[in-house]
């Protein structure tokens, strides 16, 4: 009989606000980041229309 592989049951590490796209910063409700990524923008993410100064910040990029 095969032996089942303890889980680690400890909490993802919360993602650094640097790294997270547009549509986890409005899904964590965390305006004044939206509002620095998105005052001169540059890109529309494909997925959920957010828009921000860089391509990078999206999950779907694409130019404006």
């Amino acid at each position: 009989m095969a032996r089942k592989k303890k889980r680690n049951n400890k909490p993802a590490a919360p993602m650094p606000v640097g790294q997270m796209k547009m549509c986890k910063l409005t899904k964590e409700g965390m305006m004044e980041e939206i509002d620095q990524r998105s005052n001169q923008p540059t890109a529309v993410c494909n997925r959920c229309r957010s828009k921000a100064n860089a391509a990078r910040d999206l999950c779907q990029p694409r130019t404006l």
